[in-house]
Formats: structure tokens, sequence, C-alpha cells
């Protein structure tokens, strides 16, 4: 495969958690007193931290495989 196409198939999972990350960040807003009457609001906040920090060390490293030919 050349390099172009392994880079699309890299980061093609990476916008889906984009936007999972972004559609959960709508639905805690949305819905935040609801959680907080049910005390799940903790669990979504680290969850969307979790999903964050996940999407950030996978953009990090295809960032870094990019700069190094890899991809």
């Amino acid at each position: 495969m050349d390099k172009r196409t392994l880079r699309k198939l890299w980061m093609a999972p990476l916008v889906v958690l984009i936007l999972l990350d972004i559609g959960l960040i709508g639905f805690t807003v949305l819905n935040i007193e609801g959680l907080k009457a049910i005390r799940e609001l903790g669990i979504f906040i680290i969850m969307i931290s979790l999903l964050s920090i996940w999407i950030l060390v996978q953009s990090l490293m295809i960032m870094t495989w990019i700069k190094q030919g890899k991809l």
C-alpha cells in the first residue's frame, strides 16, 4: 500500500473517535441536570477525559509516523 492510503486508513478511525467525543460532550451538556440527579455525571466526565486523551495520543502518534516517513 502506498503512504497516502495508509494515512487515510489510520485517520478514519480517529475522525470517528473525534465525532464520538463531540457527541458525548453534547449529550452530557444537554443532560447535565439529569446526570447529576442519578449521580452519573462523574462517570461521563471520566469517559470524556479518557476518550480525549486517547484521541490526543493517537494524533501525536500519527503525526510522528508522518514526520518519520512511515506514513
